[in-house]
């Protein structure tokens, strides 16, 4: 089963009290669904939850029994049914058309004025989610789609998820309209409006594990590039030194600069701070630093 699909059926198993906000809940299934005239109003869903709860709804707000159509992908045993629940009946229609604030015809765009109360407005966004939204799995992406029929819809959904300080964009693909959301943040944010808490925690809890691997291969980057550096420094500083003794110039080395070029033939894998620990007493890196450079400046001198 898919995130998404499984972010729906949370959501609908959330028990919405107020009739206000059913309603707004249905609304947002059904204004967001392929269907929504004059003529039919038609939702299809992959979502068992999603179609039985917008039956549900029909039923016991309005006493309207929708038609329901499933088909089976014959290609394909694994993929999920198709379900269709159509209101084509003329008299439902209209009833429908007029419970929602739409006395002659519909016209574009969101009927705010349903909204009659503070949660009204999360239920709708919840229903126009379950209707067609689309939420990818948060270990590959960060992605919520909202698809419209059309670009008022589209504006005017975007307008609802701002005051709501929830950011998103819009777009088009092959003439459709949609409103998407790629910022795991905003998701989070989204999710959490319209009550899907299961599916917030999930991708809140990818973020927190992509972001701990993300600074683990900084660190080891980090530690590889230094190693890297102590390696080359090392070489380098091993080179000069058998340099002088092949020159046979070590001995001319002061005593102090003499010691820590044989030291340093003996720990030559040590860090300089690490090899500044094993002089008596301890010197410091700067110290350390200061005594390879003369010495290496000397095995350059001719």
């Amino acid at each position: 089963m898919s995130f998404a699909a499984q972010a729906k059926i949370s959501l609908c198993k959330i028990n919405v009290k107020k009739d206000c906000c059913r309603r707004a809940l249905l609304y947002g299934l059904l204004l967001f669904a392929v269907n929504f005239d004059e003529s039919k109003i038609r939702l299809i869903t992959e979502s068992e939850a999603t179609g039985e709860l917008a039956l549900k709804l029909l039923s016991e707000l309005y006493r309207i029994e929708g038609n329901l159509y499933i088909t089976e992908r014959k290609n394909d045993a694994d993929s999920p049914k198709s379900l269709k629940i159509t209101v084509s009946a003329r008299a439902d229609v209209r009833k429908l058309l007029e419970k929602f604030g739409y006395e002659d015809k519909i016209t574009q765009g969101i009927n705010s004025l349903l909204f009659t109360c503070e949660n009204c407005r999360a239920s709708f966004l919840r229903g126009a989610f379950l209707s067609g939204g689309i939420l990818s799995d948060p270990g590959h992406s960060y992605h919520l789609e909202i698809p419209t029929r059309d670009e008022t819809l589209a504006r005017e959904l975007l307008d609802m998820l701002s005051d709501a300080e929830i950011s998103a964009k819009s777009g088009t693909r092959k003439n459709s309209h949609m409103v998407y959301i790629k910022s795991s943040e905003q998701i989070e944010n989204f999710l959490a409006y319209i009550g899907a808490s299961e599916a917030l925690f999930e991708i809140m809890n990818s973020r927190i594990l992509k972001s701990a691997k993300n600074d683990a291969n900084r660190l080891r980057n980090c530690d590889t590039a230094n190693l890297s550096k102590t390696v080359s420094a090392s070489n380098a500083q091993t080179e000069a030194i058998k340099e002088l003794i092949r020159s046979k110039r070590l001995e001319l080395l002061p005593p102090e600069l003499k010691e820590t070029a044989r030291m340093r033939l003996e720990y030559p894998e040590l860090s300089i701070k690490d090899f500044g620990q094993m002089f008596d007493p301890p010197i410091s890196k700067s110290g350390v630093n200061h005594r390879l450079k003369k010495i290496r400046d000397f095995a350059l001198s001719k």
